[in-house]
């Protein structure tokens, strides 16, 4: 296999960053290179977390404003590798991810990205298998984000569209890609894993998309609805999850509980400088005197 490079674009999402960056280290064989992209965060605890990378092999890029396909573009441009996964800080890949998509687009030409099945969790749990990674399932909502791209297809189009609205920018590039003759292939087996969010749903595009791409969903309009309509019942049927799922998650446990003590301890830390601020100051000298005094009487009466 070819050496690739997975790029994870993170914006605010530094609770679950760490799960997805442990997940491409875990791939077989290892990418060549991790790339975040920091999409503009503004979450304090998240630039702060992305600030203090020092791993082998990842390095980190940062967007100075938030922007979804300026990121995606960024880290195509950032890499040095034929290949390239772009997914989010919300996703997790099973460990045969990037095996699997390579294989599908190594001895096809025309392939310029695969992806693979998924499931669910979070909120709730299910499993996602489309049928294959063609328009109608782009236009259906039914594909994961995460894909193995070919780097100069991609360019060679334009790459992603900055001008569209966000959350168009992945389904719009699929759908340029097949009109240019290319095709999106799929892995199937369930290979990556998406965090969904309460009132999560199939999203929407606008209207932008819509009229852009308004052939291709007339002329699949029938596939389209009935794709829809299955993963709408498997996301109305799936298994909740705990809100604080036991063992669920563990690596998510994780990071919400060293955001925790990231944050009691800096807590600490800042009562630590109040204290000492206040030893140092002359009222808190001035009135030792009489704060003995009062703790002697107090000590001397005891409690009532």
């Amino acid at each position: 296999m070819k050496p690739v490079t997975v790029a994870i674009v993170c914006r605010d999402e530094g609770a679950l960053l760490e799960d997805a960056v442990d997940s491409a280290y875990a791939q077989r064989p290892a990418p060549a290179e991790i790339l975040v992209v920091d999409d503009g965060s503004l979450d304090p605890r998240t630039r702060e977390l992305v600030a203090g990378y020092r791993w082998p092999r990842l390095r980190v890029v940062r967007l100075p404003r938030p922007h979804a396909a300026a990121a995606r573009n960024r880290a195509l441009h950032e890499t040095a590798t034929e290949s390239v996964c772009i997914m989010s800080a919300a996703e997790r890949l099973q460990p045969g991810f990037l095996a699997a998509a390579h294989a599908e687009i190594e001895d096809r030409p025309a392939a310029a990205g695969a992806t693979a099945w998924f499931r669910t969790n979070g909120t709730f749990e299910t499993e996602v298998r489309a049928p294959d990674a063609g328009p109608a399932a782009v236009l259906a909502g039914v594909l994961a984000e995460a894909t193995l791209w070919r780097r100069a297809a991609v360019l060679a189009i334009g790459g992603f569209d900055e001008g569209l609205e966000e959350g168009d920018e992945t389904a719009d590039l699929r759908l340029r890609l097949a009109k240019a003759g290319h095709e999106t292939r799929l892995a199937r087996d369930l290979l990556i894993a998406r965090r969904l969010g309460a009132g999560s749903a199939p999203a929407g595009h606008s209207a932008a998309f819509g009229a852009r791409h308004a052939d291709l969903s007339a002329f699949h309009a029938a596939e389209i609805a009935g794709l829809r309509a299955e993963l709408l019942a498997a996301l109305w049927s799936a298994r909740p999850a705990p809100a604080l799922p036991p063992g669920t998650d563990p690596a998510f446990e994780l990071a919400e509980a060293r955001r925790h003590i990231a944050g009691l301890e800096h807590a600490l830390s800042h009562a630590h400088r109040r204290l000492a601020d206040l030893g140092a100051s002359w009222s808190w000298r001035v009135t030792a005197p009489l704060r003995a005094v009062h703790a002697r009487l107090t000590r001397d009466r005891g409690p009532r």
